[in-house]
């Protein structure tokens, strides 16, 4: 399974979580946009304009967990960025049966995506990641995720990653590296459809096992970001991620503080609590 136009380069302008009407409309409208993460899950779609009526229900809409509701249907959003963006869309599916229901729809489209040099990348997190017990981890399965991606959109990127808690002050390990590259090499998908989507502040703690990876998965990428609801890093920390980790290879979805001293104090105490949460974890 690889894309048949090869990966864009790393360095792109991203939107994050454009999971509402007015967040899309603004994203089609700013053309220094390249590319856009939304996530993908089932549930309702309501109308403002109804007072928050329901229109559509049990559908693939875009929300984040644990929203339930949105104003925005799956097929709205992508539809529109199919027939209004100029940018790659990134699907972060948060629950296997949005990715099937979706998916077909993503397939029909994707080969006049790919004509415009416009990437889908399928997004998920497959496997569990730090601060994730493997015992208590009961999201997306992996086999059968690349299963329906290689059978439904072959010619789609994937980006993988990591079920974590967060914040967390526990690093990649060798031991979720090496689960990522036996899930790959079972169902043969090559690097260069890969992009590997890992959290930048944990990614900061451990160096290691990520060169590690792309190692040893020649011709992925690595996307490092900042998550939903998780405050913005300093640049400091991106600095010292850009200046360790191939260019050419890595890219960033990170809100950067305006404030250097905040988004220092931010990293230390995500650190902190992520550490509280480690030694002292909640029942």
């Amino acid at each position: 399974m690889a894309p048949k136009t090869g990966l864009p380069e790393p360095p792109e302008v991203w939107v994050h979580s454009c999971c509402t009407r007015a967040k899309l409309s603004l994203a089609v409208k700013n053309l220094s946009i390249s590319a856009v993460e939304a996530d993908v899950l089932i549930g309702n779609v309501f109308d403002s304009s109804t007072n928050g009526k329901h229109v559509l229900e049990n559908v693939p809409i875009m929300a984040h967990p644990p929203s339930r509701e949105s104003d925005l249907s799956f097929d709205e959003f992508f539809k529109t960025c199919c027939n209004e963006g100029k940018f790659h869309i990134k699907l972060d599916f948060k629950e296997f049966r949005a990715a099937e229901k979706c998916l077909p729809t993503v397939a029909k489209a994707l080969p006049k995506l790919l004509a415009e040099n416009r990437m889908v990348y399928l997004n998920a997190d497959i496997l569990p990641g730090p601060g994730v017990s493997p015992e208590k981890y009961n999201h997306i399965d992996a086999d059968k995720f690349l299963s329906l991606c290689a059978s439904v959109c072959p010619d789609a990127a994937l980006s993988l990653g990591w079920k974590m808690q967060l914040p967390t002050s526990v690093p990649y390990s060798t031991y979720h590296i090496e689960a990522m590259i036996s899930a790959l090499n079972k169902h043969t998908i090559r690097g260069s459809s890969v992009v590997f989507a890992m959290n930048a502040r944990c990614a900061h703690l451990d160096l290691d096992p990520i060169k590690l990876l792309l190692h040893k998965v020649p011709g992925s990428q690595l996307l490092l970001w900042t998550g939903h609801g998780e405050p913005a890093t300093s640049s400091r920390l991106q600095n010292f991620l850009r200046n360790r980790l191939p260019n050419e290879r890595t890219g960033f979805d990170v809100q950067i503080s305006t404030s250097e001293i905040y988004g220092y104090l931010s990293d230390l105490m995500c650190y902190a609590y992520g550490y509280w949460l480690f030694y002292f974890p909640k029942s």
